[in-house]
C-alpha cells in the first residue's frame, strides 16, 4: 500500500508533466507558424499581420489559461510542495511568453517610435515573475537558514518560529532591495531604447550632473509614442555596475512636448531627489513595511490557531491580514513619494537655481497630456500616479517662493 507521500510525490511529477505539454505544444505550432509564415513573407508582403498576431496571441492565452487551471487545480499539491509549484508554473509561464514575444517580433509589428502594448504588457509581465521569483527564493532561503539556526540552538518551538518569521522577512526585504537595484535591467527588457548620450540632449545631462557633483547615469531613450511616458525615471543604485547600472530613462514623448528648459527643471528635481537620498529612504520605508506586515499577520494567525484551536479559518484570516497591510504599504508610500516631491521642489529652488516658470509649465503640459481624453489622437493617456495634485503643487511653491522673498527681504532690512 502505498504512502500519502509517495502520493504527493506522484501528483508532483504529474503536475510538472502537466503543465509542461501546453508548452510544447504551443512551442511545436510556433514553428509550424513561424515557417508558414516566412513563405507568406515572400509570396504576400503585404498580408494581414494583425491576423497572424491574433492567432498568436489567442493561442498563448489558451496555453495561460491552462497553465493556471492546473495551479489552482492542485490544492493539496501546492500546500505540501509549495516550492515547486510556484517555480513550475512560473517557469512555463516565462517561457511560454518568451515564445509569444518571438514570434511576434518575426511578425515585425514593431515601427521606429511604436510598439505593440501587449507586447510590452507580457514583458512586463515576464519581468514581474522574475522579480516575485527572487523574492520567493530569498523569503525561503532566509527560512531555511533560520530554521536550521533554530535546530543547531535547540530554540524552544516558539522561539523558532519566531526565528523563521524573521529570517522570511528578512529575505523579502532583500529581495525587494536586489529587485530595487535591477530596475534598470528590467526596464531595458520591457521597454524599446535607444542610447540618449550622443543626443544634444544627452550633453546637456552629462553637464547637469557633473556640474552638481554627481557621476552622471547611463542615458536611454524610451522610443514610444503611444505609451505616454511622462516622467524622468532614475533607477538602480549610483554605484551599480553591469545589469545594475545606475541609469535614467527619458522618453521620446516627453522630448517631443516640451522644450529645453522645461526638460531641464524636471532634471534638476530628479538631482534634488538623489541630493535628499529618496530613492534609498522609499527603498528601506517599503522593506520595512513589507517585512513588519508580514511579521505580524503571520504572528496574529498564529496566536488565534493557539487561543482557539480546531476553528480553522487561520489561512483566510493571515490571507486577509497580508492584503490590508499591502494596500496600506502602498498607501504609505504614496503619501511618502508626493512629501518626497515637495521637499525635491523645495532643495531645487533654495540650491539648484529652478526657474519657477519652466517648471510649472512643464508639469502643466504634463498633466494636460496625462489626463485629457480629447487629444486629436483619441488617445487615452497615462494619469500621473503618485505625484501631487499639479495646481496644489504650484501654488504651494508659489507660497514657498513669496515666503523666501519675504524673509530675504526682512534680513537685508535688518
Amino acid at each position: 500500500m502505498e504512502s500519502e507521500a509517495d502520493n504527493l510525490i506522484r501528483g508532483v511529477m504529474a503536475l510538472i508533466v502537466l503543465s509542461a505539454i501546453p508548452v510544447v505544444s504551443y512551442a511545436i505550432w510556433l514553428d509550424y507558424f513561424e515557417t508558414n509564415l516566412r513563405e507568406l513573407m515572400v509570396k504576400q508582403p503585404d498580408f494581414d499581420k494583425e491576423t497572424e498576431l491574433e492567432k498568436v496571441r489567442f493561442l498563448s492565452l489558451m496555453v495561460l489559461l491552462i497553465q493556471f487551471t492546473l495551479f489552482l487545480g492542485s490544492d493539496e499539491i501546492r500546500r505540501s510542495y509549495p516550492l515547486i509549484c510556484g517555480l513550475t508554473i512560473t517557469l512555463c509561464v516565462s517561457i511560454q511568453v518568451s515564445l509569444q514575444l518571438r514570434a511576434e517580433k518575426s511578425l515585425h509589428l514593431n515601427s521606429e517610435y511604436a510598439e505593440p502594448l501587449l507586447t510590452i504588457a507580457l514583458k512586463a509581465m515576464r519581468s514581474w515573475f522574475v522579480a516575485a521569483s527572487i523574492c520567493g527564493f530569498l523569503s525561503i532561503f532566509g527560512v531555511l537558514i533560520a530554521r536550521y539556526i533554530g535546530l543547531a540552538s535547540n530554540v524552544p518551538t516558539l522561539g523558532a518560529t519566531l526565528l523563521m518569521l524573521l529570517g522570511g522577512s528578512i529575505g523579502m526585504s532583500c529581495g525587494l532591495i536586489l529587485n530595487f537595484a535591477l530596475a534598470p535591467y528590467h526596464l531595458l527588457k520591457i521597454l524599446p531604447t535607444s542610447p540618449l548620450k550622443e543626443l544634444p540632449i544627452g550633453k546637456n545631462i552629462q553637464t547637469l550632473f557633473e556640474k552638481n557633483g554627481m557621476s552622471t547615469p547611463k542615458l536611454w531613450l524610451i522610443e514610444l509614442q503611444k505609451l505616454r511616458i511622462i516622467d524622468i525615471l532614475i533607477t538602480g543604485f549610483r554605484a551599480g555596475r553591469g545589469p545594475f547600472t545606475f541609469s535614467l530613462f527619458l522618453s521620446r514623448f516627453v522630448l517631443n512636448t516640451l522644450n529645453s528648459g522645461e526638460i531641464q527643471s524636471l532634471l534638476l528635481i530628479e538631482v534634488s531627489h538623489l541630493k535628499l537620498k529618496h530613492f534609498q529612504k522609499r527603498v528601506v520605508l517599503i522593506s520595512t513595511l513589507t517585512m513588519n506586515s508580514l511579521i505580524f499577520a503571520i504572528l496574529v494567525s498564529l496566536t488565534v490557531q493557539k487561543f482557539f484551536p480546531g476553528r480553522g479559518g487561520y489561512e483566510f484570516l493571515g490571507t486577509t491580514l497580508g492584503l490590508i497591510f499591502l494596500v496600506s504599504t502602498f498607501r504609505w508610500t504614496s503619501i511618502q513619494k508626493q512629501n518626497q516631491e515637495f521637499e525635491a521642489d523645495a532643495y531645487a529652488l533654495d540650491h539648484l537655481n529652478l526657474e519657477f516658470e519652466h517648471f510649472s509649465n512643464a508639469l502643466r503640459k504634463l498633466d494636460y497630456f496625462s489626463v485629457k481624453d480629447s487629444h486629436p489622437d483619441g488617445l487615452k493617456n497615462m494619469p500621473l500616479m503618485g505625484f501631487p495634485e499639479t495646481e496644489r503643487r504650484i501654488f504651494l511653491l508659489s507660497i514657498y517662493l513669496k515666503k523666501r522673498a519675504a524673509s530675504n527681504t526682512d534680513q537685508l532690512a535688518a
